[in-house]
């Protein structure tokens, strides 16, 4: 039952051809995230930024999931600090720290 809910892609990498199962959810984030990004493949998106921090010691496959939540992480606290007042100033004092410790 849980390799029916995985979808394999294979890739190119540095180290040879691999394949790569994720369920279908972090493959669909993986395509809207590289069409938001530009990227024409999602291949060239991924290469691009889900290898070039990959830890040796981590599995391909834990390194994308933890990838994209922080992707996520990243974008939620960004809106946040949009749209939420008080996430608002605390950004701005971000923003003033990082001019002082810069």
């Amino acid at each position: 039952m849980f390799k029916e809910k995985m979808k394999t892609r294979h890739l190119s990498l540095d180290s040879g051809k691999t394949s790569l199962a994720l369920e279908q959810e972090y493959w669909l984030l993986i395509e809207e995230m590289s069409e938001e990004d530009g990227y024409g493949d999602w291949r060239d998106w991924f290469y691009c930024c889900m290898l070039e921090d990959k830890p040796d010691d981590v599995s391909l496959s834990r390194h994308v999931r933890l990838k994209l939540a922080q992707f996520l992480l990243e974008d939620r606290n960004n809106l946040r600090y949009r749209y939420v007042p008080e996430y608002k100033e605390l950004g701005k004092l971000a923003k003033q720290f990082a001019k002082f410790a810069g």
